[in-house]
C-alpha cells in the first residue's frame, strides 16, 4: 500500500515539474476537484489513492510537454471556466480582445451575432454571459467540438446560444446578421516559431492556415458581406509576428466594401483584431 502524501508535499512535486507556483496550485485544485484557495489552507491533508494515481498521471503528461489546459480538462476564459479536450483550440487571453471589441461595436441593443469556427464556445459564450439580449449562433465544422461547446452552454447555464454544424458559412445558408466573430486559423504551416507543445497537441485545422496564414482569413472577410445586415460589424483575429498580418488583413476587408476598418491591441499591445462595417446601404 501507497503511503499517503500531503497537500503540501504534493504541491512541491507539482512545482518541481511545472516550474510555476501558479500553474501547480491550479493543477493541484483540480486534480482534488477543490478551489485553489482550499489548497491553500489544507496544506496538511492527505491525499487518497484514487488522487495521488490521478496526480501522478497529470503530471508525467505535463511532463511530457502536454499543455496544461488538455491535462486538466479545464480552461478559464473571460469570466467562464470552460471544459477542453484536444479536438478544441486552448482558449487564450489575447482572443479576451475579440469579445471586447464585438461588444463594443454590438452595443446593448439586441443582436444577432455569428461566431465561425467557435471550437469550444469560448468567444460565443463569453458574448452571450454579457449580453443576454444578443442571440449568438457558432458554427464549426467538427462534431466533437460543437459537442463541447454545448456542454459549456449547458455548464455555464447560458440559454441564449447554439451551435450548428458547417464549413464556414455553409452553416448559416442565407442567413444574415448584425455581427459576425471569428477567430480563424492563422498560423502559417512553415512558421518555425510555433510552440512544440502548441503543434504537437493542438488541432492543426485550428491553428494553420495555407497562403502565409492568410487564406481562412481572406474567405471569412470576403464571404462577411453577404451574411451581414446593413451596418452590421464583423472582428476577427489574427497573427502579429514577424512582418505581421493586420496590414493584408485591413486590405482584405476595404477591398471588401466595409468601413470603419481599424485594427486593435491585445493587452501585450500586438495588433491581434482588426474590425470594420458593412456599408448602412448594403444589400
Amino acid at each position: 500500500m501507497r503511503e499517503a502524501i500531503t497537500v503540501r508535499a504534493a504541491l512541491r512535486r507539482a512545482q518541481a515539474v511545472l516550474d510555476n507556483e501558479q500553474a501547480a496550485k491550479r493543477l493541484l485544485a483540480d486534480c482534488l476537484e477543490q478551489t485553489w484557495g482550499w489548497v491553500s489552507l489544507h496544506h496538511d491533508n492527505a491525499l487518497d489513492a484514487h488522487q495521488q494515481t490521478r496526480l501522478d498521471n497529470w503530471l508525467a503528461r505535463a511532463q511530457a510537454g502536454e499543455p496544461l489546459a488538455y491535462v486538466t480538462g479545464r480552461m478559464g476564459f473571460w469570466t467562464l471556466d470552460l471544459q477542453v479536450t484536444p479536438d478544441v483550440l486552448i482558449p487564450r487571453p489575447a482572443t479576451e480582445t475579440l469579445v471586447e471589441q464585438a461588444l463594443i461595436l454590438g452595443g446593448n441593443s439586441p443582436q444577432q451575432v455569428l461566431d465561425l469556427g467557435t471550437g469550444s464556445g469560448a468567444i460565443a459564450l463569453a458574448l452571450a454571459s454579457e449580453r443576454p439580449q444578443w442571440q449568438l449562433v457558432g458554427t464549426d465544422t467538427n462534431p466533437a467540438a460543437l459537442n463541447i461547446a454545448k456542454a459549456n452552454a449547458r455548464a455555464c447555464e447560458i440559454t441564449n446560444a447554439q451551435f450548428v454544424q458547417g464549413d464556414w458559412f455553409g452553416a448559416v445558408h442565407g442567413q444574415r446578421f448584425n455581427g459576425i466573430v471569428c477567430n480563424p486559423p492563422y498560423i502559417d504551416p512553415a512558421d518555425p516559431a510555433v510552440a512544440d507543445s502548441v503543434r504537437g497537441f493542438e488541432p492543426h485545422a485550428a491553428l494553420f492556415s495555407a497562403d502565409a496564414g492568410l487564406a481562412d482569413l481572406r474567405h471569412v472577410i470576403t464571404g462577411a458581406p453577404a451574411h451581414l445586415t446593413a451596418g452590421g460589424w464583423l472582428a476577427v483575429e489574427h497573427g502579429y509576428k514577424q512582418a505581421g498580418q493586420a496590414g493584408p488583413v485591413g486590405k482584405l476587408f476595404a477591398d471588401a466594401g466595409f468601413a470603419e476598418v481599424s485594427t486593435h491591441k491585445d493587452l501585450e499591445g500586438h495588433p491581434r483584431v482588426t474590425t470594420g462595417r458593412s456599408p448602412a446601404n448594403h444589400d
